[in-house]
C-alpha cells in the first residue's frame, strides 16, 4: 500500500499583538487520507504543534524572507497555551479543520 500525505495551511495568530501568519505544511505519511486529517488535527491540538514554543517557530518560519517579525524581540519562547492561536487548518482540497478557534 502506498502512503499518502496532505498539504495544508495553518492560520496562526499571535494573541498579544494580533499579528497573523499562515504556515504551509505537510502531514506525516499515513496509510490513507482520513488518517492524515486526523494526524494534522492531533499534532496542532494534543501534539508538539499545540505548544506556544513551537507555534512561535512556525509563525516566524511563515513570514516572507526579509520581513521583520511583529513579535517583540524580548518576548521569550516559553511553553504554554496562551500566546498563539491556530484558528484552523485548510487542506489542499479545501477541507477546513478547526483547531482552537475558541482560544482567546
Amino acid at each position: 500500500m502506498t502512503e499518502v500525505t496532505v498539504r495544508y495551511r495553518a492560520h496562526i495568530e499571535h494573541l498579544p499583538t494580533g499579528s497573523k501568519a499562515v504556515y504551509e505544511g505537510v502531514s506525516a505519511p499515513m496509510d490513507n487520507w482520513g488518517d492524515c486529517i486526523h494526524s494534522i488535527k492531533w499534532m496542532w491540538t494534543e501534539g508538539n504543534y499545540g505548544c506556544d514554543c513551537n507555534r512561535h517557530l512556525f509563525f516566524e518560519r511563515s513570514l516572507p524572507e526579509g520581513e521583520q517579525s511583529p513579535i517583540p524581540d524580548d518576548e521569550e519562547e516559553t511553553c504554554g497555551e496562551t500566546k498563539f492561536r491556530v484558528t484552523h487548518v485548510e487542506t489542499e482540497c479545501g477541507i477546513i479543520i478547526l483547531i482552537d478557534s475558541e482560544r482567546k
